[in-house]
């Protein structure tokens, strides 16, 4: 008879923790501790049925009732000032600052420069960082004009030599270094090769060097020259 109704209140009290969504742990009473019930506040009435089962069966009931929790609350990840930030708000009326750049050159681009002058800087005219818009024109009048003006007004040679007298273009340096493997460089340089050969004009690429061996630079512009007036004379 004991177990039945040992059983039987197993079975209220399941019912009543899956209707009333309580937690019941059951626990055998001993003789030393009687069993503590805790009820909440809120539901006398089931207080009442689970002390007379508690006092029937000899067990331990722990309410835990399941109440709605409170959504976790989402901190804004913290900003680091200066990370990603324009020097001025987009909605600013600050007129824009211009500097003046210390050089026209870098550094190797001035160490280039020296050595240059002093091989071929009585036999030519040089200039330094000239536009090809400057030297080369759009002569008809394509689809999608604007694109390929821009195309020469946009980009420059780093050197261009041209005839003493009348500033004839003849020649043009452009110093390669490790940014000139980048997709974009790579693209801007093949258009130079096309323009450049279109217009009977010489391009010398050369590699950026920490120094450049004394009349190596002259015996490179004399060759490309040469050559160049080699296939001219065919």
């Amino acid at each position: 008879m004991w177990q039945w109704f040992r059983k039987l209140g197993n079975f209220v009290l399941r019912f009543f923790k899956r209707l009333l969504g309580i937690k019941v742990d059951f626990t055998p009473s001993t003789p030393t501790a009687p069993a503590k019930v805790e009820a909440p506040a809120t539901r006398p009435g089931l207080d009442s049925v689970l002390r007379f089962f508690k006092r029937l069966l000899g067990i331990k009931v722990d309410f835990a009732p399941s109440t709605p929790t409170a959504p976790a609350k989402v901190e804004a990840p913290a900003t680091r000032p200066g990370l990603g930030e324009p020097e001025l708000p987009l909605a600013s009326t600050a007129p824009p600052q211009y500097r003046k750049r210390e050089s026209l050159f870098t550094y190797r681009e001035r160490e280039f420069y020296k050595a240059l002058m002093e091989e071929v800087g009585n036999e030519y005219q040089v200039f330094a960082k000239v536009r090809l818009g400057d030297f080369v024109f759009l002569a008809n009048e394509p689809a999608d004009k604007k694109y390929h003006r821009n195309q020469i007004q946009c980009k420059h040679v780093d050197f261009l030599l041209c005839n003493k007298v009348s500033h004839q273009p003849l020649m043009a340096i452009e110093l390669d270094d490790s940014s000139h493997d980048k997709y974009d460089r790579r693209e801007s340089d093949q258009f130079k090769s096309r323009l450049f050969s279109e217009v009977g004009l010489r391009l010398l690429r050369i590699q950026v060097q920490q120094s450049y061996p004394k009349g190596e630079i002259g015996k490179q512009v004399r060759s490309k020259m040469q050559e160049a007036q080699s296939a001219a004379d065919r």
